[in-house]
């Protein structure tokens, strides 16, 4: 089974600062990614933290999603309008296949 994460900062890429809170952004992130086709999902939140090229440390506020099964096409969708919506840069995207039982 193909399991996907989302890694989704909540800082505006224009502004640097959170534009829209962090309950409205993963309603938003839900809702997409269910129109999409996403059966079901884990989503939970925390930092993301990374360095600017100038040294700048930067703790970001993110959002985190875990996505079984979603075909490549949907996601894309999904990732264009997710990008629009939020004002962000890019969203980073990890995929691995897992074992995955349900007991």
């Amino acid at each position: 089974m193909k399991k996907i994460k989302l890694s989704i900062g909540l800082f505006d890429k224009d502004t640097k600062k959170q534009q829209i809170d962090t309950f409205n952004a993963v309603q938003l992130i839900e809702k997409t990614l269910i129109a999409v086709g996403a059966a079901g999902l884990s989503v939970y939140t925390g930092n993301g933290v990374y360095v600017h090229d100038d040294g700048t440390l930067v703790r970001e506020p993110s959002v985190f999603v875990d996505i079984y099964n979603l075909p490549n096409e949907e996601l894309e969708k999904a990732i264009v309008f997710l990008k629009k919506e939020l004002n962000q840069e890019s969203i980073a995207v990890e995929s691995s296949t897992v074992n995955v039982k349900f007991l």
